[in-house]
This record gives structure tokens, C-alpha cells and sequence, in this order.
């Protein structure tokens, strides 16, 4: 009954508003015992800035760092900049955030999420997200910032980002459309870029 409801819906859905509204509004239906839960909004689109336009994540509307800022206290997220802007200058730190932000089915780890656009790399403040990838959907579970080293004794080591985080307190977990939140993350590969993309970079290899 309940795979039945929820097919009913989603053929409701595209009948009364088409595709778009479905991957932004999207409901499904959960066992009695529990809340229904709404899929939340994702959407990459440019924003405007002193140092550089760039494009940026907006969750539910509201744009992901200074929502981050305000629900958790850490007024210090505020003006930290995605890190799948081609931005960084190590081809590493660009090839292990689209790596992790696009997880394989069943997969859960820690992605580096925001970083601070004066450094423009994982060595100064790096906001990063655990998600976990379903069969439908994409979450984040939840944010913090990374407390990792990004070297050791034989020198550069950004893999080890997000081994050690401090988890941020009073925010919940977002979940998305998987199609829908693939489309806006991949907006970032369009980003006009400083420096030439790794050939091992997820994002190309996914659109080539």
C-alpha cells in the first residue's frame, strides 16, 4: 500500500505542475509511525560578490552558508565559498570534493563542503558535510568543521580530510532528489575556471 501511495502521488505531482516542481517539491510518503517527510530544496545559481561572482548552494531558498551560520551558531561560516568553485590551485583537493560529493549508491562519508575564499584550499577553514547516498535520495547528515590534517611527515595528505571533524550542534539532516540534486551539483562544472581541471576530475569525466 504504501509503494502504491507513493506512485499515486508522484503521478499527482506530474500531472499538476511537471518535472520541475517534482524534483523541488517532492513527498514521500513514510510508514504511519512516522512524520511525513518533505524533500528538501537544493539549487546551485550565481551570486554576486566584492572579490569574484561565483556560484554558490542555496538550501530551501536560503544560501547554504549563512543558513549553516545562523542555525548553528558558527558565525564564522558565513562568506565561506563552495569548494567545487575551480578555485583551489592543488588538483587534489578539486578531484576529492567531487569525488566524495557524488557518492556511489549505499555509499556514506565525509565531503569537503565550504572553504574560505582568501586561501581558496582545505588548509584554512573547511566547512565539510557527512551524506550517505540511497537508492532515490542524497542526505546530509550533518556539518562541521574539519579538524583533519592536510599533511604529514611525507607531505601533502588531503585524503585525510574529514577523518577528524567537530561536528556542528543544532542542525538537522537535509535530504534531496537524487536526479534533482545531481543536476544542480554538476551547475558547478560550468563554472568559468582560474586554473585548468585535473584530468582526473569526477565532474568532467561524468559530463564527457
Amino acid at each position: 500500500m504504501q509503494a502504491f501511495c507513493r506512485q499515486a502521488g508522484l503521478q499527482l505531482l506530474n500531472a499538476a505542475a511537471g518535472q520541475s516542481l517534482l524534483c523541488r517539491r517532492l513527498v514521500t510518503m513514510t510508514p504511519l509511525h512516522h512524520s511525513r517527510k518533505t524533500i528538501d530544496e537544493l539549487d546551485v545559481r550565481p551570486e554576486t560578490c566584492e572579490e569574484q561572482p561565483h556560484r554558490c548552494f542555496f538550501l530551501n531558498g536560503q544560501r547554504l552558508d549563512m543558513l549553516l551560520a545562523q542555525m548553528s551558531g558558527h558565525s564564522r561560516v558565513e562568506g565561506l565559498v563552495p569548494t567545487l568553485l575551480p578555485w583551489s590551485p592543488f588538483p587534489e583537493e578539486r578531484d576529492i570534493s567531487w569525488s566524495r560529493i557524488l557518492p556511489e549508491n549505499g555509499v556514506q562519508l565525509v565531503a569537503p563542503l565550504l572553504m574560505c575564499p582568501s586561501d581558496m584550499d582545505f588548509e584554512c577553514e573547511l566547512v565539510v558535510v557527512e551524506l550517505i547516498s540511497l537508492k532515490d535520495t542524497i542526505t546530509w547528515l550533518r556539518f562541521g568543521w574539519n579538524r583533519s590534517a592536510v599533511f604529514d611527515d611525507s607531505g601533502y595528505a588531503r585524503g585525510l580530510v574529514g577523518q577528524k571533524v567537530e561536528w556542528f550542534d543544532g542542525l538537522r539532516a537535509f535530504v534531496f532528489d537524487k536526479t534533482c540534486y545531481r543536476r544542480e551539483v554538476l551547475k558547478f562544472s560550468a563554472e568559468e575556471e582560474m586554473w585548468e581541471p585535473s584530468p582526473k576530475c569526477t565532474a568532467f569525466n561524468l559530463l564527457g
